[in-house]
């Protein structure tokens, strides 16, 4: 587990996830987890297959069908520049490519030149929380309490990531 110590997490309501700009960490408590942005009611996610803008609305429903266990930073700072531009640039994820690069580069241009310097989710959420780039913090499905909540992000190496992706990969060809 990271060292770093997420507190006071309050349970998520469609309302204030619908209507946030927000980093969106899903399956936050696997290896790995996956990492999108929520911008202006929409979802910006880089996938094994590629990249994809749907509306929250699809996102929310696929969170509480599955039950998926999901972490939102809202986001307090100004957005200058909008996430589309960071993901288009990505068309799938390959080589050394993974959900967390148009992320960095989406943080990196609108909150802190050193964004791009993390390597991982478990590095990058506490970096910008240092930087007080977040106002809140949302989970749903971590608990069925609920009352606020602590969590700590799983450890992985570059090693799990790619392994995972393979494994996607795979799975689709058959």
């Amino acid at each position: 587990m990271s060292e770093f110590l997420l507190q006071n997490i309050k349970p998520a309501s469609d309302i204030d996830i619908v209507n946030a700009n927000a980093l969106v960490v899903i399956k936050a408590d696997t290896i790995p987890p996956h990492i999108a942005v929520l911008y202006q009611k929409e979802y910006y996610s880089l996938e094994y297959n590629g990249y994809y803008i749907r509306p929250v609305d699809q996102l929310l429903k696929y969170i509480h069908v599955k039950k998926v266990q999901t972490l939102f930073f809202k986001i307090n700072s100004d957005i200058k520049i909008g996430p589309g531009i960071f993901f288009e640039k990505f068309q799938n994820m390959s080589g050394e490519i993974t959900c967390l690069e148009p992320v960095k580069e989406f943080c990196n241009q609108n909150f802190h030149p050193e964004s791009k310097n993390q390597q991982f989710i478990y590095q990058l959420i506490p970096f910008l929380i240092k930087n007080n780039v977040f106002s809140d913090v949302r989970h749903c499905y971590l608990t069925d309490s609920e009352e606020p909540i602590t969590f700590s992000f799983p450890e992985y190496s570059k090693k799990e990531i790619f392994a995972h992706i393979k494994l996607l990969k795979d799975s689709v060809k058959g």
